[in-house]
Protein backbone atom coordinates (compact mmCIF):
# COMPACT_ATOMS: atom_id res chain seq x y z
CA UNK A 1 0.00 0.00 0.00
CA UNK A 2 0.96 3.53 -0.64
CA UNK A 3 -0.08 7.13 0.52
CA UNK A 4 -1.38 8.02 -3.01
CA UNK A 5 -3.80 5.26 -2.78
CA UNK A 6 -4.30 5.35 0.91
CA UNK A 7 -5.69 9.82 -0.02
CA UNK A 8 -7.67 8.14 -2.84
CA UNK A 9 -9.34 5.78 -0.34
CA UNK A 10 -10.13 8.95 2.04
CA UNK A 11 -11.82 11.27 -0.52
CA UNK A 12 -14.98 9.66 0.73
CA UNK A 13 -14.36 10.90 4.45
CA UNK A 14 -14.23 14.29 3.48
CA UNK A 15 -17.75 14.61 4.57
CA UNK A 16 -18.08 13.57 8.01
CA UNK A 17 -21.21 12.18 7.88
CA UNK A 18 -19.37 9.34 6.03
CA UNK A 19 -17.13 8.74 8.82
CA UNK A 20 -20.06 8.12 10.95
CA UNK A 21 -21.97 5.72 8.43
CA UNK A 22 -18.90 3.70 8.56
CA UNK A 23 -18.98 3.77 12.46
CA UNK A 24 -16.07 6.51 12.92
CA UNK A 25 -17.52 7.91 16.15
CA UNK A 26 -16.43 11.33 17.48
CA UNK A 27 -14.60 10.99 20.91
CA UNK A 28 -15.20 14.56 22.44
CA UNK A 29 -15.17 18.28 20.83
CA UNK A 30 -11.84 19.81 19.69
CA UNK A 31 -9.42 20.24 22.55
CA UNK A 32 -6.78 22.74 22.60
CA UNK A 33 -4.13 22.30 24.88
CA UNK A 34 -1.89 25.15 26.39
CA UNK A 35 1.31 23.32 27.10
CA UNK A 36 1.38 22.92 30.75
CA UNK A 37 3.38 20.05 31.68
CA UNK A 38 1.67 17.53 33.38
CA UNK A 39 4.01 15.08 36.13
CA UNK A 40 4.21 11.61 34.69
CA UNK A 41 2.36 12.20 31.09
CA UNK A 42 4.35 12.92 27.70
CA UNK A 43 5.04 16.26 26.47
CA UNK A 44 2.58 17.65 24.08
CA UNK A 45 2.98 20.33 21.84
CA UNK A 46 0.94 23.41 22.77
CA UNK A 47 -2.13 23.60 20.43
CA UNK A 48 -5.41 22.59 19.44
CA UNK A 49 -5.85 18.42 18.90
CA UNK A 50 -8.65 18.20 15.94
CA UNK A 51 -11.87 16.05 16.37
CA UNK A 52 -10.79 12.43 16.74
CA UNK A 53 -13.19 9.78 14.67
CA UNK A 54 -12.41 6.68 16.41
CA UNK A 55 -13.50 3.10 14.55
CA UNK A 56 -13.65 1.25 17.99
CA UNK A 57 -14.34 -2.18 16.11
CA UNK A 58 -11.01 -1.89 14.14
CA UNK A 59 -8.87 -0.96 16.89
CA UNK A 60 -6.86 -4.09 18.37
CA UNK A 61 -7.35 -5.59 14.91
CA UNK A 62 -4.53 -6.22 12.46
CA UNK A 63 -3.50 -3.11 11.23
CA UNK A 64 -5.13 -2.28 7.64
CA UNK A 65 -3.13 0.54 6.36
CA UNK A 66 -6.17 1.34 3.57
CA UNK A 67 -7.71 1.70 6.69
CA UNK A 68 -6.98 4.17 9.65
CA UNK A 69 -8.37 3.42 13.38
CA UNK A 70 -9.18 7.59 13.54
CA UNK A 71 -9.94 10.67 11.31
CA UNK A 72 -8.82 13.79 12.54
CA UNK A 73 -11.54 16.93 12.11
CA UNK A 74 -10.90 20.47 12.48
CA UNK A 75 -13.74 22.69 12.94
CA UNK A 76 -13.77 25.52 10.59
CA UNK A 77 -15.97 28.47 9.40
CA UNK A 78 -17.23 25.69 6.76
CA UNK A 79 -17.89 22.66 8.95
CA UNK A 80 -15.41 19.96 9.76
CA UNK A 81 -12.17 19.56 7.46
CA UNK A 82 -10.54 16.19 7.53
CA UNK A 83 -6.47 16.66 8.34
CA UNK A 84 -5.22 13.38 9.23
CA UNK A 85 -5.16 9.91 10.14
CA UNK A 86 -4.18 8.32 12.75
CA UNK A 87 -3.49 3.65 13.40
CA UNK A 88 -3.21 3.19 17.24
CA UNK A 89 -1.68 -0.28 19.02
CA UNK A 90 -3.38 -0.64 22.14
CA UNK A 91 -0.17 -1.84 24.65
CA UNK A 92 -1.26 -5.64 25.26
CA UNK A 93 1.27 -8.31 26.70
CA UNK A 94 0.96 -9.58 23.40
CA UNK A 95 2.23 -6.48 21.89
CA UNK A 96 6.46 -6.67 21.58
CA UNK A 97 7.78 -3.65 19.70
CA UNK A 98 6.24 -1.13 17.79
CA UNK A 99 4.78 -2.04 14.37
CA UNK A 100 5.16 0.14 11.63
CA UNK A 101 2.99 1.32 8.07
CA UNK A 102 4.63 3.03 5.48
CA UNK A 103 7.92 2.52 6.32
CA UNK A 104 7.67 4.72 9.72
CA UNK A 105 7.53 3.05 12.80
CA UNK A 106 4.97 3.63 15.48
CA UNK A 107 5.60 6.90 18.08
CA UNK A 108 5.30 5.25 21.42
CA UNK A 109 4.12 3.64 23.96
CA UNK A 110 2.33 7.16 24.39
CA UNK A 111 0.99 6.78 28.01
CA UNK A 112 -2.81 7.36 26.45
CA UNK A 113 -5.36 9.81 27.31
CA UNK A 114 -6.30 8.50 31.13
CA UNK A 115 -8.98 6.85 31.70
CA UNK A 116 -10.43 6.31 28.26
CA UNK A 117 -7.44 5.02 26.02
CA UNK A 118 -4.93 2.83 27.50
CA UNK A 119 -1.00 3.07 26.77
CA UNK A 120 -0.73 2.75 23.20
CA UNK A 121 1.38 3.19 19.52
CA UNK A 122 0.61 5.27 17.23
Amino acid sequence: ADIEALKKSLAKYEDYTAAIRDLYLSTVGCVYYSGEKIAGTMDYPKGAMGIHFVNVPSVGQKLDPMRPNVLIYEPTKKGLKLVGVEWLVPLTPDVKEAPSLFGQKFMGPMEGHYPLIPKEFV
